[in-house]
């Protein structure tokens, strides 16, 4: 079962561009430091709700990156001109020390990664994917320790969607 953060949470992560990007947050929603965020075309905020199953195509959300406000999280609100915007590292860091779900072997690394939750630490590899919720890989496996440790390198968000091909169908 994928749990999401419900409190900051402070990731090991290097190299990536150094490129931030500040959004606006989705009304209600709380992104906190250290979460996966998406971009939801729908409404033209951020969120940190993972894509789900009735979203087959993806064509609502974009991956961006991992959450990097000033403070512990940030609140949407309501009014869009209110709303707080919320800096993004979006420039495809690698993150260490994941434990990617089905990454059980060496031969793992280089297979895509989806998101479970808004936790970077809760994630899927290929073989595990009809339990995940992100319908396209956010990465892939860079660097296999273990079955318990794996390095991840994210997609740099401007990477076209249309480049990131892996998918997977879940049911409902």
């Amino acid at each position: 079962m994928a749990t999401a953060l419900t409190a900051p949470k402070t990731l090991r992560t290097r190299g990536g561009s150094g490129q931030t990007d500040a959004f606006p947050v989705a009304s209600g929603v709380t992104i906190y430091n250290g979460s996966l965020v998406w971009y939801d075309n729908t409404v033209g905020r951020i969120t940190s709700t993972t894509p789900t199953s009735t979203d087959l195509t993806n064509k609502r959300y974009d991956f961006l990156g991992i959450a990097i406000p000033s403070t512990n999280s940030v609140l949407g609100v309501a009014a869009i001109a209110d709303t707080p915007m919320c800096p993004v590292s979006t420039g495809g860091v690698i993150v260490e020390g994941c434990n990617v779900l089905g990454a059980d072997a060496e031969a793992d690394g280089g297979n895509p990664v989806y998101a479970r939750s808004n936790d970077m630490l809760d994630t899927d590899g290929p073989s595990d994917a009809t339990t995940g919720t992100s319908l396209r890989a956010i990465g892939y496996i860079c660097r296999w320790t273990s079955a318990e440790n794996q390095d991840v390198q994210l997609f740099d968000s401007s990477v076209s969607k249309s480049l990131v091909t892996t998918y997977h169908n879940k049911t409902a």
